[in-house]
C-alpha cells in the first residue's frame, strides 16, 4: 500500500471532523506530502524519507504548515500499525529533529495596546455602511469569533428576546451559542440591506480587508477584538463567568460540565456597558465624571441579586442605560415587522 492511499482512507475515516479540519488535512497531503512521498510503499518509510520531506517547509519558514503535516504522518502511520501494515513508527524522531525545542510565541491574533484602542474605534466608526464595514462594527461589540459572525443567519435572530443564536455548526467548539442584541448592535442590524439568508454575506477576508481600508491591519486582527474585550471588560471588575459565556469558552473542569447558566439578562447589561465604553473612548479622553459612571455600572450589576439578573432576560427589564430602551423596543417592531410576518 502506498502512503497516498493510506491517508485517503484514513481521510475517509475521519467522520468527526469538521469541513474546515478535513480541508486543511487534504492541503496538506496534496500541496506536501503527496508529490514527495505519496506513491512510496509505507514499509519503505524511514526517518531519512520523512525528513527529507518535510525539511523544505523548515527551510521556508513554514512551521504551521509542518507541524500539520508531521500530525498528519503521525496520525496516518500510527493507523497503518493498528492494521498491521507497520510495526515500527518512523515518525517519532520527526518533532526533536525539525521542530526547534523552544517554540516563537504565536503572533496569530495581534491587537492594539489601551492607548491606541480610542484612536482605532475612532476609525471604525468612521466607516461607512457597505457590509463588510457592518460586519466589523458587529464583531467588535459582540467580540463573535469572525467564522462564526460571517455565517450568522436572520433565522438565528429571536426579536422577541432580542437574542442571537448562533447554531453549533457555525461554532468553533461545536456547541449552540446565545448573544444578547444590545442596542448597537441592533443599529448594525438594522443598516444592513437585505431580511433573508445571512446576515453578512461576505468572506472572513472581506471583513479583514475593512481593517486594511483604515490601515490597521499590522497592529490589529479580527481575532484580537475578543483579546480586547475580554481585557476591558476583566479590568473593570465584571464577572468572569459572564465574559467566559459571552467568549463562549468552555472550560474542561467538572463544574463546567455541570453549569449550563447563559446569563442572558447580565451579558445583555455588560455588552451594552461594553459598546457605550467603546463608543465614549471614540469621541475622547474619557473625564472622571465619565469613568465614575462606568465604574457605578459595573458595580450596581455585580451587586444586583440573582433574581434581578433573570429579570434582564427580557429587554423590557433591562436596567436603562445612555440608550432609549423604549425606542429601541419600537424601531425593533418597525424596522423588521416586514421579515418578521413571513
Amino acid at each position: 500500500m502506498t502512503y497516498h492511499e493510506l491517508a485517503s482512507l484514513w481521510l475517509a475515516e475521519q467522520h468527526h471532523f469538521k469541513p474546515r479540519t478535513r480541508q486543511r488535512a487534504q492541503q496538506c497531503l496534496d500541496l506536501h506530502l503527496s508529490p514527495a512521498i505519496g506513491n512510496t510503499d509505507i514499509g519503505d518509510l524511514d526517518h531519512p524519507t520523512l525528513w527529507q520531506c518535510l525539511h523544505p517547509l523548515k527551510v521556508r519558514g513554514q512551521m504551521v504548515t509542518l507541524r500539520q503535516c508531521r500530525t498528519l504522518l503521525t496520525a496516518t502511520l500510527h493507523h497503518a500499525m493498528s492494521m498491521g501494515l507497520l510495526d515500527r513508527d518512523p515518525t517519532s524522531a520527526l518533532r526533536s529533529t525539525l521542530e526547534p525545542h523552544k517554540r516563537q510565541p504565536p503572533n496569530h491574533h495581534r491587537f492594539v495596546s489601551p492607548a491606541l484602542l480610542p484612536a482605532l474605534l475612532r476609525d471604525i466608526e468612521a466607516l461607512d455602511d457597505r457590509i463588510s464595514h457592518l460586519a466589523l462594527r458587529a464583531l467588535v461589540v459582540t467580540t463573535l469569533r469572525p467564522g462564526c459572525l460571517v455565517l450568522a443567519c436572520w433565522e438565528h435572530l429571536d426579536l422577541d428576546r432580542m437574542v442571537w443564536y448562533p447554531p453549533a455548526a457555525t461554532c468553533k467548539n461545536g456547541r449552540d451559542h446565545s448573544i444578547p442584541v444590545t442596542p448597537r448592535l441592533w443599529d448594525v442590524l438594522q443598516r444592513l440591506p437585505h431580511r433573508e439568508g445571512r446576515l453578512f454575506p461576505v468572506h472572513v477576508d472581506t471583513v479583514r480587508d475593512a481593517l486594511k481600508r483604515i490601515h490597521w491591519e499590522k497592529e490589529q486582527t479580527l481575532h484580537g477584538f475578543r483579546h480586547i474585550g475580554k481585557t476591558v471588560l476583566e479590568e473593570h471588575g465584571w464577572s468572569t463567568p459572564w465574559i467566559e459565556r459571552q467568549l463562549h469558552h468552555i472550560s474542561g473542569s467538572v463544574e463546567a460540565l455541570y453549569n449550563h447558566a447563559e446569563f442572558i439578562g447580565p451579558r445583555r447589561v455588560m455588552q451594552t456597558w461594553l459598546e457605550d465604553y467603546y463608543y465614549a473612548l471614540a469621541q475622547g479622553p474619557l473625564s472622571e465624571h465619565q469613568q465614575r459612571a462606568f465604574a457605578e455600572r459595573v458595580k450596581a450589576a455585580i451587586t444586583a441579586s440573582p433574581a434581578e439578573h433573570v429579570l434582564w432576560n427580557s429587554p423590557e427589564n433591562t436596567p436603562k442605560t445612555g440608550h432609549d430602551q423604549d425606542e429601541i423596543r419600537h424601531n425593533r417592531k418597525r424596522t423588521l415587522a416586514p421579515w418578521r410576518n413571513k
